[in-house]
């Protein structure tokens, strides 16, 4: 019984708060063969979806959390992804039938729905170009968390005046 399913027998009477407490507590996660305790009521709890490190995971780890992801949240966010598992990725969203975003350079693959705009706006500074990967990383999360993303590359440490004229952009 998913948790629209729990809400509606209790608003229906047929079962007690006691009941739909007990439920929330056993039924908020999924344990994946014992690789992953997927919060799985996340995005409906806290309108933030949980993002997946895809580093130390095999392939087929990556895409059972994906699949267990899409079919209780209807998407799934996987961090620092390798080639392979990208391509993993590629068929599990073909299997199904979800649309996949993917950044090479932050290392990140999207499969399902697309972000919800929630009026967050996040400014991203790097110091330098080396910095970029993870930069973008940082920006496609926030992109995936609603937020509007400024994103403002090789702006110097060694010389703050580089700094000043960047400012401006994240107003």
């Amino acid at each position: 019984m998913d948790l629209s399913d729990t809400l509606k027998k209790f608003k229906n009477g047929e079962i007690s708060l006691n009941e739909v407490q007990m439920h929330l507590k056993v039924a908020g996660f999924e344990d994946l063969s014992g690789i992953a305790k997927l919060d799985i009521h996340r995005a409906k709890r806290t309108g933030i979806p949980e993002a997946v490190i895809a580093d130390c995971k095999t392939c087929d780890d990556v895409v059972s959390i994906a699949r267990v992801q899409l079919k209780n949240e209807g998407r799934s966010i996987i961090t620092r992804t390798s080639d392979e598992k990208y391509a993993a990725l590629c068929v599990l969203a073909e299997e199904m039938g979800v649309y996949i975003r993917w950044s090479e350079r932050a290392r990140v693959a999207v499969l399902g729905a697309a972000a919800k705009k929630t009026g967050g706006r996040v400014g991203i500074i790097s110091a330098g170009t080396a910095d970029i990967p993870v930069a973008e990383e940082a920006k496609e999360i926030a992109v995936e968390m609603g937020c509007t993303v400024t994103a403002l590359y090789d702006v110097g440490v060694a010389g703050i005046h580089r700094l000043f004229p960047e400012l401006g952009k994240l107003v």
